[in-house]
């Protein structure tokens, strides 16, 4: 999965949606998933969506890298996650947040963002970006 163009390239949704799910279950650096944007559906969003709940439900953390894919399925649910990382504590989770939000084409998630201002700007001046997310703290 990792630093491997093969999935990208021949795997179908659904065993590119397994292979990030198991990727994220087995904590591996997601950031070395390569054409994540790319390989965005919105099956896998709602895969994201599950799994992220069921990971709150249990205290547990979640990478924010995770959320990646999600930008261009941002909706009802996902909108609603968005606003649970954007309330965290977690300022990574905050960050992703900002990020999926940014590239969003959705306008409920652009009228979020705009209530974090400093993100914003942060995300727009290339402060932060999915590249330096873990660093830029």
């Amino acid at each position: 999965a990792l630093n491997n163009p093969y999935p990208s390239a021949y795997f179908n949704d659904q065993e590119w949606n397994q292979m990030y799910l198991k990727a994220a279950f087995m904590q591996l650096d997601l950031s070395n998933i390569l054409d994540i944007e790319k390989r965005a559906n919105k099956d896998l969003t709602r895969i994201i969506s599950d799994y992220a709940h069921e990971r709150w439900a249990a205290s547990r953390q979640i990478d924010p890298f995770f959320w990646r894919p999600v930008s261009n399925y941002i909706e009802g649910v996902l909108l609603e996650d968005m606003k649970h990382l954007f309330q965290s504590k977690d300022s990574l989770e905050n960050h992703a947040a900002a990020l999926c939000c940014f590239y969003s084409n959705n306008s409920e998630a652009k009228a979020l963002l705009d209530k974090y201002p400093n993100l914003k700007n942060n995300i727009a001046n290339k402060s932060i970006t999915w590249k330096n997310l873990k660093t830029a703290l």
